[in-house]
């Protein structure tokens, strides 16, 4: 992860080709709240019959009337107008744009936005509406950046591979609904859409009825596992087991529970452990560099002497975490909690603390780069 805001665990796509048009007539998605403008008054009057009939139903809690003031507040053209910030972006096909989507920077075009003409981005990118760019000159979308990497596959392709977590697969089916993407939904929907592999391969559904691995099986487990191969290890139970000097680089680990696990000199070199449940851990001496841990619970764990440089650590609990020594040069920090957390000798240096609770640190005199 960069010092200048932007994620190293995006990965940006590249411009695609246009996808052939598609037809669909998506459910209407609760009010937003990001920078665009709404849908043209036809599209719009059509949305508003279908949410009375849904409302009707009980499906919706947001009136009509409500979602289309909210519209009309938040993205008139006139006001954006007013005060400077507004760009109108030219309708061309061929014309490449950059989005930043929850800090997670793409570059794609307009063709691609639009393919599917009855969505909400194809209304956004639709040349009709007054769009907000950042600084950078990229049009910024608070959503989750990482599952907008599967929205913009879907645009460029009409296809995904199965996912093979459930959490993830629930995740972007509430993406693919906020942009009312209705063939993503349909696909969602399938049971082709979520590919669980068995156990042999590491993955257990999350919750609990998790499969818990033994120390024995964990490693007969990991040891099958070919060399070139990443480990999927998304949602098992592995709390409690003594992990010390194990290698899982890259290794899937989304909504795994290592809580109370030993993990001294082990190499998680950029695996994915978004949302991991490290609660009470010992990961004295352990090597995270580049690892995503957005969301991840760490409170109360041991990171001595561990190297975080680069590390994704957005919205993580970290209370009362002991980082004594610990290299977090470089690391996203923004929004996590670090109350309570021991700074001695911690390395700091280029790390983004934007957001971040630091109520109640201790030995912040002798820790690197932070600004006092």
């Amino acid at each position: 992860m960069s010092s200048d805001g932007e994620s190293s665990h995006a990965d940006p796509l590249s411009p695609g080709l246009a996808s052939p048009s598609l037809s669909f007539s998506p459910p209407m998605s609760p009010p937003l709240s990001f920078l665009f403008s709404p849908p043209s008054s036809s599209h719009l009057a059509r949305s508003l019959d279908r949410l009375k009939v849904e409302e009707a139903k009980g499906t919706l809690a947001a009136s009509p009337s409500e979602s289309k003031s909210a519209f009309d507040r938040s993205h008139s053209p006139s006001t954006l107008g007013d005060e400077g910030i507004g760009h109108n972006i030219p309708l061309q096909s061929s014309r490449h744009l950059r989005l930043d989507v929850g800090g997670y920077k793409f570059s794609t075009t307009i063709t691609t936005l639009t393919s599917s003409p009855d969505s909400m981005l194809a209304a956004m990118f639709s040349g009709r509406f007054m769009l907000e760019k950042t600084d950078e000159g990229c049009v910024f979308i608070d959503r989750d950046g990482q599952l907008f990497q599967y929205v913009l596959t879907w645009l460029r392709n009409g296809w995904l591979p199965p996912l093979t977590c459930p959490k993830e697969h629930e995740l972007l089916f509430q993406e693919a609904r906020f942009y009312q993407l209705q063939g993503l939904i349909e696909f969602l929907e399938s049971e082709d859409s979520l590919n669980i592999p068995p156990p042999t391969t590491l993955t257990a559904m999350p919750g609990p009825e998790a499969e818990r691995f033994s120390q024995k099986e964990f490693l007969c487990l990991v040891n099958s596992v070919p060399s070139k191969k990443k480990v999927q290890l998304c949602g098992a139970d592995l709390s409690g087991l003594n992990l010390s000097g194990v290698g899982l680089q890259g290794a899937n680990m989304k909504f795994v529970n290592l809580s109370n696990t030993i993990m001294h000199h082990s190499n998680f070199q950029e695996a994915d452990l978004r949302y991991a449940n490290l609660q009470g851990a010992d990961l004295s001496y352990i090597d995270l560099s580049l690892c995503n841990l957005q969301g991840a619970n760490l409170s109360g764990a041991k990171l001595l002497y561990a190297n975080l440089q680069g590390c994704n650590l957005q919205g993580a609990d970290m209370m009362n975490v002991a980082l004594q020594n610990a290299n977090v040069q470089g690391a996203n920090l923004q929004g996590a909690n670090l109350q309570g957390a021991n700074l001695h000798g911690t390395n700091l240096l280029g790390a983004k603390l934007q957001g971040a609770s630091l109520h109640g640190i201790t030995n912040v005199q002798s820790a690197k780069g932070l600004r006092r």
